[in-house]
């Protein structure tokens, strides 16, 4: 079984770091040797409300690497998909977003963050960073959750 698991660590900071996606790829035992055949999962996603989805990859070469094997779920799972998030996006946020909480939270953030960018003009990178540092712990002591 392969477990793959994406994590957000905002600038680089480990103890922020959030699992914000996980999918697990199982061998389904109805291969070969040389061919595989996996199930594969992928959470449900809230950010983007993208539900949980399923898929199979039947006769899978295992000559392959682990990375070709994830290739083929996430094309197959997102087929069509791209171009549809790419129109969505480009037309700015979508609507069912605007007054979410966490994006008043994440508005705030980013204000801080161009504060502490200018910082950067006058004043060591140093207390910057600090600057920073302090406004992740803010926000993530207020969100929990996140």
């Amino acid at each position: 079984m392969l477990r793959v698991i994406i994590q957000l660590v905002p600038y680089g900071h480990e103890k922020f770091k959030k699992t914000i996606g996980e999918m697990i790829i199982a061998n389904d035992l109805g291969g070969t040797l040389q061919f595989g055949n996996y199930v594969a999962m992928q959470d449900s996603d809230d950010w983007t409300n993208t539900p949980q989805r399923t898929t199979t990859i039947k006769r899978f070469d295992r000559s392959g690497s682990a990375w070709d094997l994830l290739r083929k779920v996430l094309n197959k799972l997102h087929k069509g998909q791209t171009a549809a998030l790419e129109n969505k996006y480009a037309k700015g946020m979508p609507s069912k977003m605007i007054g979410n909480s966490d994006n008043v939270m994440m508005a705030r953030l980013a204000n801080e963050l161009r504060k502490a960018r200018n910082l950067l003009i006058g004043h060591s990178a140093e207390e910057a960073l600090q600057d920073i540092d302090e406004t992740l712990e803010d926000y993530y002591n207020e969100n929990p959750n996140k």
